[in-house]
């Protein structure tokens, strides 16, 4: 294996080892579909000589749970994350790399409201909660979000009429989104 790579996309655990992430220190995007039976802790200190990987997109097909709330990630230079896992509740912010400007979730079956461990991330440009992120009953867009100056783009998929109207122009909560450029319902 080349360990040299910039960009490494559908690895699989299954059929390869996470050790063989050790070397790959110039690494800049990953993609992993599959983690089979890996832990994130694990393929978090595989990848800690990784100092260049900026892009981490994770998925895990067969929605296995013995990672959920697990998200540790000590990767200082990330800015860009895709979380594609069964995640009942998002860690607390202290997990999440401290530069971290993009964030997508989807298929994370999170029950707990995301928003106020998002709201913490004083770096984000960009939140995407998309197709199957939160399944909770009530979430809750808090006031503090008119604080996080970074946010360029919000992306929100899924939620009910109700909350999309409260948001819109002439919605209760528009104030708490009006300073963000583009924010964009998906259905």
């Amino acid at each position: 294996m080349d360990h040299s790579s910039w960009t490494l996309r559908g690895y699989s655990i299954e059929s390869s080892s996470v050790e063989d992430l050790l070397g790959m220190t110039k690494l800049r995007t990953l993609t992993v579909h599959s983690l089979d039976g890996c832990t994130l802790e694990t393929l978090s200190a595989s990848l800690c000589e990784s100092r260049e990987l900026g892009q981490l997109s994770l998925y895990e097909v067969m929605h296995d749970r013995h990672n959920e709330g697990k998200l540790v990630l000590d990767l200082i230079q990330l800015k860009f994350l895709t979380v594609g896992m069964h995640m009942p509740r998002l860690p607390d912010q202290h997990r999440f790399p401290p530069n971290l400007t993009n964030i997508c979730l989807r298929y994370c079956c999170m029950e707990d409201d995301p928003m106020p461990i998002l709201e913490k991330l004083l770096h984000l440009k960009l939140v995407e909660l998309s197709y199957g992120a939160f399944t909770g009953k009530k979430m809750e867009l808090p006031d503090e979000v008119i604080y996080i100056t970074s946010l360029k783009q919000r992306t929100i998929g899924g939620r009910n009429s109700e909350w999309v109207w409260k948001l819109s122009e002439r919605g209760q909560d528009h104030y708490k989104v009006h300073h963000i450029p583009c924010v964009q319902f998906i259905y």
